[in-house]
């Protein structure tokens, strides 16, 4: 079909149910108006685009499902089988009902028709005849990939009561080991929960099978056909590559009282936002930074000498961090949470032409590298040697990355290195601080409007989105708020908080090729402790 922007008149078969109810909404959204063919087809809800055409598909003819979409340009095929009584997904009830809503579209002349099958329906790449469904490896993966998501459980709990309860009862399970959270205990039960609903898939064929192979089958209706032109689409993966956003409401900020939060670099800019930000909402904030007379102008605006502490430190001192931790163990308590925001930035040259003609033996100035890498990972090192100090309080590591962490800054040659080594250490330690009862995640601030910004910068950068220091701030905080988020990298765009981890993982295969994908994940698993 070529691209229009014509309004169609579409016909969905199942509108009610988990994938025809998306379908409808998105056709909404895009302003064609839509017929829903089923039993009940207003229970999905009224709207001006949205005609609701009811239709008993089981008792009604070949003749009588054609009248009822005669007057459609497209006909999309949704249809579901029974998921309970004697017929339950049973392959030749659902086969059959294909083979007259194929018949009934021919006979109506309906222009387009699509069926929606399923990623079981397809056959196995170099394996003659066999049917993906046929491997209940599929449905071990099927079962995971659809309880990880929270629509669907609830869609399966209302449509299959127990079997949707017990999925229930599997998801939690899964995201309680996912998040490395609960005691020792109940990550043992969650274990034992997931094990035993795992081994009833993997002895046992999935009933679903059936059906899935019959969708399969149902193919054979367009073979057959000489007068029908068709084309077999198959959506391995969803290409929706777009960040998962977050955001923080109000109230979620009094989650913050009480903390024991430890900020670097907290006297100017995104660091004295963090600072405002953690105390203006009751946390006990203790910040450094090597510009002592602002911190101490910030400490005395905040005033209450109880639950702030500041000190002057060099982050990149090791025994100057060191006793800054120390102090502020001893001044304010165990500390929840460390967010390593201090950093430097320089422009820098590839070569020094001015210099002389031996310009390039001279040192070059690693102090970028110093302060953005051995600092953060002193820091780092001091955050956990402190945190194991209570190790019954999930604790929380928060380390400034940049946009610079994963696209290219010419000429901050230093600072994009030092960045991009920052996101290499989080990633490295996200599956092993958990296990500490530590989670880290990390801050990559796009454009952010602060002192060090320019009006050259300003006036270049001009109607493009930028943060503000509260911005960021909000991000920062975020882990602080929500304990159970590990090894995000979020990134800050516009005052947006999106993260880049989970997309960029869910489209691997994309960028590395399936086969490559699947041994680089399986090295991973063997490697990784």
């Amino acid at each position: 079909m070529a691209k229009t922007d014509e309004k169609l008149k579409v016909g969905v078969i199942g509108p009610a149910g988990f994938g025809g109810s998306y379908l409808v909404v998105e056709l909404i959204n895009r302003g064609h108006r839509v017929v829903g063919l089923s039993r009940n087809p207003q229970k999905l809800g009224t709207h001006e685009l949205y005609e609701p055409r009811p239709i008993n598909l089981e008792t009604s003819t070949e003749g009588e499902l054609a009248t009822a979409i005669s007057d459609l340009a497209v006909v999309v095929c949704e249809y579901g089988p029974h998921t309970a009584g004697h017929e339950a997904l049973q392959y030749m009830p659902f086969i059959e009902m294909i083979r007259k809503i194929i018949l009934a579209v021919k006979r109506a002349k309906t222009g387009y028709f699509v069926m929606v099958g399923g990623t079981g329906s397809l056959h196995v790449p170099h394996e003659d005849g066999v049917c993906v469904a046929d491997s209940n490896d599929f449905f071990l993966a099927y079962r995971r990939g659809i309880a990880d998501s929270h629509a669907h459980v609830t869609y399966m709990e209302e449509r299959l009561g127990p079997i949707g309860n017990a999925l229930r009862t599997y998801r939690n399970a899964r995201l309680l080991l996912k998040e490395a959270r609960g005691s020792t205990e109940e990550k043992e039960a969650a274990h034992k929960t997931i094990n035993a609903y795992e081994a009833q898939l993997k002895a046992q064929q999935d009933a679903s099978s059936n059906f899935i192979k019959a969708a399969r089958a149902s193919l054979m209706f367009f073979e057959a056909r000489t007068d029908v032109e068709y084309t077999e689409v198959q959506a391995t993966r969803q290409r929706n590559a777009k960040m998962s956003a977050y955001t923080v409401s109000d109230s979620e900020f009094r989650q913050l009282e009480g903390k024991v939060i430890l900020v670097t670099g907290g006297a100017a800019g995104i660091g004295r936002a963090i600072v405002d930000l953690a105390h203006r909402h009751g946390a006990k904030v203790a910040f450094c930074d090597v510009d002592e007379t602002r911190g101490k102008q910030v400490q005395k605006e905040l005033g209450n000498v109880n639950s702030v502490f500041f000190k002057k430190c060099d982050i990149s001192d090791w025994n100057d961090l060191v006793s800054f931790f120390q102090d502020v163990h001893s001044e304010l308590g165990p500390i929840d949470t460390v967010i390593s925001n201090a950093a430097i930035n320089k422009i820098e040259t590839l070569d020094e032409p001015g210099s002389g003609a031996d310009w390039y033996l001279q040192k070059p100035d690693v102090s970028v590298l110093n302060v953005n890498m051995a600092g953060t990972w002193y820091v780092t090192k001091c955050a956990i040697g402190f945190f194991r100090k209570n190790p019954e309080t999930r604790s929380q590591l928060v380390l400034f990355g940049s946009a610079a962490s994963f696209f290219d800054t010419p000429p901050c040659y230093t600072y994009c290195a030092s960045k991009a080594a920052v996101l290499g250490l989080m990633r490295a330690m996200r599956t092993q601080l958990p296990k500490m009862n530590i989670t880290v995640n990390m801050i990559a601030p796009w454009m952010t409007d602060t002192e060090m910004v320019t009006d050259h910068i300003r006036s270049i950068w001009k109607e493009l989105p930028a943060n503000t220091p509260k911005d960021v701030a909000t991000a920062s905080l975020l882990p602080a708020m929500r304990p159970e988020v590990n090894g995000k990298s979020f990134f800050i765009h516009g005052g947006n908080i999106s993260d880049l981890e989970d997309k960029l993982d869910e489209t691997q295969p994309l960028w590395l090729g399936t086969e490559l994908d699947k041994q680089m994940r399986e090295g991973q698993r063997r490697l990784i402790p």
